[in-house]
């Protein structure tokens, strides 16, 4: 049996690993003007999935990936690993999936995922807007003015908000900024600027409260590292015997500041190297914002510089 210091040694060496080489190396998210390709799929859930760690996902991961979201290309004729399984490689919500295929290119389907296509040479956008007048601008699941059983289409009211995500022939692919998220093509049409639609410029007012993105980067942080701690110490109380609870970064959020604390007590300040690539790996996500990451007593805070 191997001795409990060298169990806490390994886990300590083997997170370190993984965060310098595991949240790392991801590439850039694309940013406004540039171009990228983006796959939509209706029914996400009914794919064959494996995260960053070319595990296949859990049924209540699986259940979480919503309909229509835009999924952006990294590579789209890749391989796991092993060097035979062909994929898809895509990013959801900042975090890398692998989209697995089966040899002759076609999707592994484990369900129903109904409409699905691949859009080319998209232009990136990443802004906000707001619908001014009622019945005016529309959401269709595919690029069409039409209303069909596949578009799905209908109106949006005045006051309703839109991320825009990225931009082809004309039209704009959005997600609604609602408690229901949505997703799908608008006509937002330049020539209807200031009349049906505008951009929403950030007041004062609104800039107070921490920016949803960066709430949802530091989140999508934090579940890597909580996924990697779980299989860590699943894997060595497998080989100890022992049962050591599994360490888990909780977060605690108000307008102000994003706080991540260890839930156990037994784990303050246990990984200081661990956590010193996490905050690294928290400042590189929130990298060109007004706000920074600050460690006090095993406690991370993120909050205005």
């Amino acid at each position: 049996m191997t001795p409990p210091c060298r169990i806490k040694h390994h886990i300590f060496y083997l997170f370190s690993f993984a965060i310098i080489f595991g949240l790392s190396v991801s590439a850039p998210a694309q940013t406004a003007g540039e171009k990228a390709d983006f796959l939509i799929v209706e029914r996400p859930a009914g794919l064959l999935i494996y995260n960053k760690y070319q595990q296949k996902l859990s049924f209540q991961q699986q259940a979480k990936l919503l309909p229509y979201q835009p999924m952006q290309v990294l590579e789209e004729n890749a391989h796991l690993s092993d060097g035979y399984t062909p994929c898809i490689k895509v990013r959801m919500d900042n975090r890398d999936y692998f989209v697995i295929k089966d040899e002759e290119g076609n999707f592994v389907n484990e369900g129903n995922i109904g409409y699905h296509n691949l859009f080319q040479n998209c232009t990136v956008l990443q802004d906000t807007t707001e619908v001014l007048s009622n019945r005016t601008i529309f959401i269709s699941k595919t690029p069409t003015y039409q209303s069909t059983n596949q578009s799905q289409k209908y109106f949006l009211q005045k006051g309703d908000r839109l991320l825009r995500l990225f931009s082809l022939r004309g039209y704009d692919y959005v997600m609604t900024l609602a408690v229901e998220k949505d997703f799908g093509w608008c006509n937002l049409s330049e020539n209807t600027r200031n009349q049906s639609w505008r951009m929403v410029r950030q007041t004062a007012r609104l800039q107070k409260g921490i920016p949803a993105e960066i709430s949802q980067q530091i989140e999508s942080n934090i579940q890597e590292v909580n996924f990697l701690l779980e299989q860590l110490f699943t894997y060595f109380n497998r080989e100890s015997g022992e049962n050591k609870p599994i360490p888990r970064w909780n977060i605690d959020a108000t307008d102000t500041r994003i706080t991540c604390s260890l839930n156990d007590p037994q784990y303050l300040g246990a990984f200081p190297e661990s956590t010193r690539y996490l905050m690294n790996s928290l400042e590189n996500a929130i990298l060109g914002t007004p706000y920074s990451v600050f460690h006090d007593g095993g406690i991370i805070e993120v909050r205005r510089k």
